[in-house]
């Protein structure tokens, strides 16, 4: 159990740790400031340009912030989830488990429509986020959120699974389908 679950969770809760310290970290820096008042904030909506700093703060502490925190949150815990799944389901070899890529593709959408409702939350519902920030920059933001989000997730699902649910999950899954059809054609 400490091999298959335990182990792994607490390496995917140091991991998601890091980035929401990482997050927390750079977000602070005046870098990030500069970078969110010409890139993500459309300024020009603002009556008084010395109030720059306090909204792009405000963007900051009230959108970005708790929505990096939470979103990584919801991932690391949707990522212990298919441990757990994996070590109580029952599986005693590694053949069983193709069936539950369903049971994998549901842990992940799950923690997907969870992401949608947090970003939409933290950065177009909370006024202090969403009164200046460009739909472009919203748009591009939540792209790249969700191509990190499938690419760390994933990568994680193959490299912490435990052998036995390993083959549950899709790159398995491809992985034999590309075998067979290459012994197929030889």
């Amino acid at each position: 159990m400490f091999q298959r679950t335990i182990f792994p969770s607490i390496i995917v809760s140091i991991i998601y740790g890091l980035f929401i310290a990482a997050g927390i970290f750079y977000f602070q820096l005046d870098t990030f400031n500069t970078f969110a008042q010409l890139q993500l904030l459309n300024m020009e909506m603002l009556f008084d340009q010395d109030l720059a700093f306090d909204v792009t703060i405000d963007f900051i502490n009230h959108g970005l912030t708790p929505a990096i925190i939470f979103i990584n949150i919801i991932t690391a815990i949707s990522l212990i989830a298919w441990f757990v799944f994996g070590e109580f389901i029952g599986i005693n070899r590694p053949g069983e488990a193709k069936k539950f890529i369903f049971v994998w593709l549901g842990i992940y959408l799950t923690q997907l429509l969870i992401f949608f409702i947090l970003y939409y939350y933290f950065l177009h519902l909370i006024p202090e986020a969403d009164d200046y920030l460009m739909q472009s920059a919203s748009a591009l933001m939540l792209l790249s959120l969700l191509i990190i989000n499938f690419l760390i997730f994933f990568i994680l699902s193959i490299f912490l699974s435990s052998r036995i649910i390993k083959t549950a999950l899709p790159m398995s899954i491809l992985i034999n389908l590309f075998y067979r059809l290459w012994k197929k054609s030889r």
